[in-house]
């Protein structure tokens, strides 16, 4: 946490991994991420939903996955021009077949109500602010989804604040 400064965003970070705990998963923040410059209000409120969304669904897929240890990392940095968060699981991936349905509102692979949101928001959040969201397999054994967001969602740096950088 000493790593990222924005505090909405410490936060958000800290109920997830009390709840992954909750959860029997372990998630682990890679010690190479940070955030080096506070969110305006807009970002923190999309960093909230594309971390939070990316990490709730890799805890369930992780859950669900042939392993009885189920694992999630996550990595994030603002290093460059844009922002990136990558969150991979172990789960049991997602087939082929469904890479590009899942991120259309409506789709799950889950049952019940309320899904086949979280996904579709992500995408969305990430081409309105000047980026994408991927999937590729992870080096876990399930899915990476790698969000990439445009850095106008971190707060302007003063000119005395870049002048003692």
């Amino acid at each position: 946490m000493r790593n990222v400064a924005d505090a909405v965003l410490s936060g958000t970070l800290l109920g997830k991994l009390t709840r992954a705990r909750e959860l029997g998963v372990a998630l682990e923040i890679d010690e190479q991420s940070s955030l080096s410059c506070p969110l305006t209000p807009t970002g923190q409120e999309v960093m909230m939903s594309v971390v939070g969304n990316l990490l709730d669904n890799a805890c369930h897929a992780a859950l669900n996955g042939p392993s009885k240890a189920p694992k999630v990392h996550l990595f994030f940095t603002d290093l460059g021009e844009q922002l990136l968060i990558e969150v991979e699981d172990n789960g049991p991936g997602v087939p082929a077949q469904l890479a590009e349905s899942i991120f259309q509102e409506g789709f799950s692979t889950k049952t019940g109500k309320h899904q086949g949101i979280g996904l579709a928001l992500v995408a969305r959040l990430c081409r309105q602010h000047g980026g994408a969201v991927t999937l590729e397999e992870s080096e876990l054994g399930g899915a990476c989804f790698i969000a990439v967001l445009d850095r106008s969602l971190c707060q302007k740096q003063s000119q005395k604040q870049s002048q003692k950088q």
